[in-house]
């Protein structure tokens, strides 16, 4: 399906180290777009993978992809907890970036819902 394709395509990147699928495919019966979060080994390639990679990537659908490396912890904690992993090509780095996001946003969520935050 779409999904196994979208992975042969993101295994071929040696710059991407882990992505998911996320957002309204995994979450919805319908979509208008692919949405996949990447980790990159080198962040000065952001450009290429988010502009230049889903026009080339020619699999039938539009594909949306958001950079991890930088994004708002927000976004992270929901790529991580609703998204569907589809490549890992370091689980090491994988478990801390995740377990890192996890902690720093339940941290931050307990501040605000603690009133300690403005």
């Amino acid at each position: 399906g779409i999904v196994e394709k979208v992975r042969r395509l993101l295994e071929g990147e040696e710059d991407i180290i882990f992505a998911y699928v996320h957002g309204s495919f995994v979450e919805r019966r319908f979509f208008r777009d692919i949405d996949v979060a990447i980790w990159l080994g080198d962040v000065t390639r952001s450009f290429y993978y988010v502009v230049e990679f889903p026009a080339r990537a020619n699999i039938g659908i539009p594909l949306d992809v958001q950079v991890l490396n930088e994004a708002p912890l927000p976004f992270k904690y929901h790529v991580f907890t609703k998204g569907t992993l589809l490549i890992s090509g370091d689980e090491n780095l994988r478990v801390k970036v995740i377990d890192k996001a996890i902690r720093m946003y339940m941290d931050l969520e307990f501040l605000v819902k603690d009133g300690k935050m403005p």
